[in-house]
């Protein structure tokens, strides 16, 4: 292996260690699932016909999604911001090393595991980017619902519902489906922004 392809490697190593013991993307990703999980519970529960016809339990249900769709996108766009500010870290990184050793890669990753029990740590005191309260809040309006991210698509019936509505946050097409659609199928909401997410 050239000295080029090593310290490209090394680089990449430290990339994806560096991203994976980023205490704040992780807290994003965990924060960013809860709350597809809660929108899943809710949209579930919409589907559930019998607790459809009931308009208070309509209504709850209304409120509490539109509020989770609109934490979605912010900690989607949170996420988008730490990347960039952890891409903008690598590239003043990659300045300081053309100035230094050639082991630099190596050394930042010794030092990134060194920090590692600092970073335990720190998570003890940890406190969530998201209103875990209003979560837990949106989840008592509704009695508990099994968790299905298998649920099959509203229209093709057939596909595992992959893609959340915004603004209505409505869980409740595949891929293919989503991308014909303008309005949402289970409340007619325009569709303003498409989420994908994996099951």
């Amino acid at each position: 292996m050239s000295l080029l392809q090593e310290e490209s490697w090394q680089y990449q190593a430290f990339s994806s260690f560096l991203s994976k013991r980023d205490r704040r993307t992780a807290e994003l990703t965990e924060d960013i699932q809860k709350v597809i999980t809660k929108l899943n519970q809710l949209t579930a529960w919409e589907l559930d016909r019998k607790n459809r016809q009931l308009d208070i339990t309509n209504n709850l249900l209304l409120d509490n999604r539109l509020h989770l769709a609109e934490l979605l996108s912010q900690l989607i766009e949170q996420q988008q911001m730490r990347r960039k500010d952890l891409k903008h870290l690598l590239e003043e990184m990659e300045i300081q090393r053309q100035n230094q050793a050639s082991d630099y890669w190596l050394v930042q990753f010794q030092r990134l595991i060194d920090n590692i029990p600092d970073s335990i740590q720190c998570a003890k005191d940890y406190r969530p980017s998201a209103p875990y309260c209003a979560l837990d809040d949106a989840a008592a309006s509704a009695p508990p619902v099994e968790i299905f991210m298998e649920t099959n698509c509203v229209i093709c019936l057939d596909s595992s519902c992959q893609v959340i509505f915004l603004l209505c946050g409505h869980l409740c097409c595949c891929v293919e489906c989503g991308k014909k659609l303008n309005q949402c199928p289970m409340c007619r909401t325009t569709i303003t922004k498409q989420i994908q997410v994996h099951s």
